[in-house]
């Protein structure tokens, strides 16, 4: 188990996010992963990428007493970020540190500015003065590009392009593919549609699709 000149890691969420996050994590190698957890009963047991899935939220507080001290987040979003906010929270609140991950293959600037938890995946590109919240999520291949604002919590899928002097409100969800132009605000809890294109700015809580995007529903 964890000594002190170990470096170790839980990861929380078994999904296929945490495939992305493992992966980044042993490419990087400046983490150990201890175990994954996952409140899903029919997933204990099991193991992603070679790492067992040990059970729920429980062993999380026994790994904590072992001396883990950093969690990266294996919960990815399927247009809904509420699930990966409300896992990151409760575990800040239990004490745990939130790992910046990001993998080598990503292409991050020097002077972009990324908070805690931030999740980097591999072909990704982030700009110079671009500032990422708190538990942001960029996946592969996608383009963060100069001086775009991303609030806490936001997911931006494969792919996506956002242009320069982009705003991203909190909790918004960028799907795979689509496409922001220079200087426009998506707001926040929002769903842009993968493979849209916003040309215009999109208000808060709705859902966004097509080519101009256009706001076809509230958001539930």
């Amino acid at each position: 188990m964890t000594g002190p000149d170990r470096r170790a890691c839980v990861i929380l969420g078994a999904g296929g996010h945490a495939r992305l996050v493992i992966d980044a994590i042993f490419a990087a190698g400046e983490f150990e992963i201890e175990a994954v957890i996952d409140r899903d009963a029919g997933l204990w047991g099991s193991e992603v990428l070679g790492v067992p899935v040990v059970g729920g939220d429980d062993q999380l507080d026994k790994f904590v007493d072992q001396g883990v001290e950093s969690f990266a987040l294996g919960v990815g979003s399927s247009g809904n970020t509420d699930l990966k906010r409300q896992v990151y929270v409760e575990a800040r609140e239990r004490g745990l540190r939130p790992l910046k991950v990001r993998h080598p293959r990503a292409v991050c600037s020097s002077l972009a500015t990324l908070g805690d938890g931030t999740q980097i995946m591999p072909n990704s590109v982030i700009g110079p003065g671009a500032v990422l919240g708190e538990n942001v999520a960029v996946n592969a291949g996608a383009v963060v590009e100069h001086d775009c604002q991303l609030a806490d919590h936001v997911f931006v899928g494969t792919g996506a392009v956002l242009c320069g002097g982009v705003e991203v409100g909190e909790g918004a969800f960028i799907g795979a593919g689509a496409t922001v132009r220079q200087m426009i605000k998506i707001g926040a809890e929002t769903i842009l549609g993968a493979g849209a294109v916003a040309v215009f700015d999109v208000p808060s809580q709705v859902v966004s699709v097509g080519v101009p995007a256009r706001v076809v529903r509230e958001k539930k």
